[in-house]
C-alpha cells in the first residue's frame, strides 16, 4: 500500500517547484525594484534639501547676487549634488547622483522669507518589460522649504 502511494507522488515536488519558482522570482524582482526606487527617492530628497539649505544659508546671505543667477546656482547644487565649480555653469555633470535628473526638472521659488526647491525625477524601472508595450516611467517628486537668513 505504501509503495503504491509513494510511486504516485514521485516527481510531484519537481512540479511544485516548477510552478512556484517563477512566482518567487517575480516577487523577489518586485521587492528589489521597490528598494531601488526608494534609494532613488531618498537621493532626490537629500539633493533637494541640500539645495534649499544652500539657498537659505549661502546664496541669499550674499548681497548683490541677481535672483536669476542665484536660481541657476541652486539648481546646479540640486542636479550635481556639489557646491564646487558653480562659477562655470553646473560644471561636471557626468558624476551626477541621479543620472536622469536635468536642470529643467528643478524649480526654485522665493516667497517672502522662504525659499522652495522642488525637483521631479523620472524614474524608469531597472527591469524592462519587453513583453508589455507600456511605458513604466513615473515621476518621483520632492520638495523642501527653508527660511532664508538675511
Amino acid at each position: 500500500m505504501k509503495s503504491r502511494s509513494l510511486k504516485k507522488q514521485k516527481g510531484l515536488s519537481a512540479i511544485e517547484f516548477a510552478i512556484t519558482m517563477p512566482l518567487i522570482f517575480i516577487l523577489m524582482g518586485a521587492v528589489i525594484e521597490l528598494g531601488l526606487m526608494l534609494v532613488k527617492y531618498q537621493t532626490l530628497t537629500k539633493l533637494v534639501q541640500n539645495g534649499a539649505r544652500y539657498a537659505a544659508t549661502e546664496i541669499y546671505d550674499a548681497y548683490g547676487i541677481p535672483y536669476s543667477e542665484a536660481q541657476e546656482k541652486i539648481i546646479c547644487v540640486v542636479v550635481t549634488g556639489s557646491t564646487s565649480n558653480l562659477s562655470a555653469g553646473c560644471g561636471n555633470t557626468e558624476d551626477k547622483p541621479l543620472a536622469a535628473l536635468e536642470e529643467s526638472d528643478v524649480t526654485v521659488t522665493e516667497n517672502g522669507d522662504y525659499v522652495n526647491v522642488t525637483a521631479v525625477y523620472h524614474y524608469s524601472p531597472f527591469v524592462d518589460f519587453a513583453v508589455i508595450k507600456n511605458d513604466f516611467t513615473f515621476e518621483l517628486s520632492a520638495s523642501a522649504i527653508m527660511r532664508m537668513t538675511r
